[in-house]
């Protein structure tokens, strides 16, 4: 890497630089460089400067709203609708709920002894259960939902390790959910906020997730062991010990953004490796020869990229390759599946004209009640008392729910059953589960 100079400018950075929506910490790297990252708490935007571009107040921290005197900003679309799948907001007090539960004793001393210990035995068991028969990999049509509910479940462990490590340490955890990646439904957390715990910290808060998924993975090939060798349920569990082994491998790869590489830029005390690749691919020239360490880990990161996209649709095509084929071969019927599960996996089918306005109309249908109650509730506002049905429709249309926990977009009004109606700022926190009623929808119905 190339070798930088102690940077003053970092002794200036003070919170009276930023915006009170704002939270950051000063990181000290390799060489006397220094690093500012930053978390704008509206947006979840999250941003590493060199100190001296927060001094100088550069457009590009102005425009993200992260220096003081800087306007709010307005919650944007990709936060009130986040992605295609479902989320869910109360991840953080679910995770604070089961650390300090149940969970608790798996965190001193004890417990990670038995982690350990769990560890190394499953490491012995797999090895012996690949010993005693081959491995089938293909999936026969009835193993497939088998084997999408099993890596669901260590997916959801995965980021539960993420999440208990994040809370462990003072942060929270933004968000929670699921949507669909590549065909399979993926369960995923935000945790914007363990960019700002310390070094120790965010390596461990990095290591918690393919460490959480093997110590499951170690469960199933004990399962597996202990059932006749040669059925079905031993091949498919097998299968997916041998399957997820290789995902957890492939994950701690110090490349393409996996946990690895966060690993990996804690530990030679670059956080900022993955951007600092980007920008000095993106200037290019002299840049290229003045860091060619940097140039050297993007070009291993674009070839270790393409490797895995080759190598996964080599293992969808071994683990579902009879199932397409099966459909492929039933004529119509299968080919429209096909279509659905190519649109399902691309997290299309949403947005295909003709299903769209049906899963509209059907979701409506579905939560009248609480959409009727609320709009009469509603209607007590001024605005709203000369209100006719069409206009009534409008309202009733735009109300969504909000969730403990959940930033309201933008200023409006709620609704609770037992507190009655209240208006509300942009980006408040609600405190319970409310109705809300965007403040241009009431002008645009009255």
């Amino acid at each position: 890497m190339t070798r930088n100079r102690p940077n003053t400018a970092a002794e200036t950075v003070t919170a009276e630089h930023f915006a009170p929506w704002v939270e950051w910490r000063l990181e000290r790297c390799r060489r006397g460089r220094s690093l500012v990252v930053a978390v704008n708490t509206i947006t979840d935007e999250v941003v590493q400067v060199d100190p001296a571009e927060v001094v100088a107040g550069t457009p590009e921290l102005h425009d993200g709203a992260f220096l003081a005197g800087d306007a709010r900003p307005a919650v944007p679309s990709s936060i009130r609708r986040p992605g295609d799948g479902v989320v869910w907001w109360g991840a953080d007090r679910f995770a604070r709920r089961i650390h300090d539960g149940r969970l608790a004793p798996l965190f001193g001393r004890s417990g990670f002894v038995g982690q350990v210990v769990l560890a190394v035995v499953g490491l012995v068991g797999l090895l012996g259960l690949i010993g005693r028969e081959p491995v089938q990999w293909r999936a026969t049509p009835w193993e497939v939902p088998v084997i999408v509910v099993l890596g669901l479940v260590a997916m959801v462990v995965h980021e539960s390790g993420h999440a208990l490590l994040t809370v462990r340490h003072g942060r929270r955890v933004r968000a929670a959910g699921m949507v669909l990646h590549l065909g399979s439904p993926t369960f995923y957390v935000d945790s914007t906020d363990a960019v700002l715990l310390d070094r120790r910290q965010r390596m461990l808060q990095a290591a918690a997730g393919p460490w959480a998924e093997w110590l499951v993975t170690s469960i199933v090939v004990l399962v597996a062991l202990v059932l006749p060798a040669g059925g079905a349920p031993a091949q498919v569990l097998q299968r997916f010990a041998v399957v997820n082994t290789i995902g957890i491998l492939t994950n701690l790869l110090p490349f393409v953004r996996l946990d690895g590489s966060l690993l990996l830029g804690d530990l030679v005390r670059e956080p900022d490796l993955a951007q600092r690749t980007r920008a000095v691919l993106r200037r290019g020239g002299a840049d290229l020869r003045r860091d060619p360490a940097l140039v050297a880990y993007a070009v291993a990161d674009s070839a270790v990229a393409a490797v895995l996209l080759a190598s996964s649709f080599w293992f969808w095509w071994l683990l579902f390759g009879d199932l397409v084929l099966l459909l492929w071969h039933a004529g119509p019927v299968g080919i429209a599946g096909l279509a659905v599960a190519a649109a399902l996996a691309t997290g299309r089918l949403h947005r295909v004209p003709a299903f769209a306005p049906t899963v509209r109309r059907c979701r409506f249908r579905m939560e009248r009640g609480w959409r009727v109650r609320a709009t009469l509730a509603f209607r007590s506002l001024p605005e709203l008392a000369g209100c006719d049905e069409a206009a009534l429709g409008v309202v009733a249309g735009r109300l969504r729910r909000v969730r403990p926990g959940e930033r309201l977009p933008e200023a409006g009004h709620v609704f609770h059953r037992r507190s009655g109606l209240g208006a509300v700022p942009a980006g408040e926190r609600s405190d319970r589960r409310l109705v809300f009623l965007p403040a241009s929808v009431v002008a645009q119905a009255a």
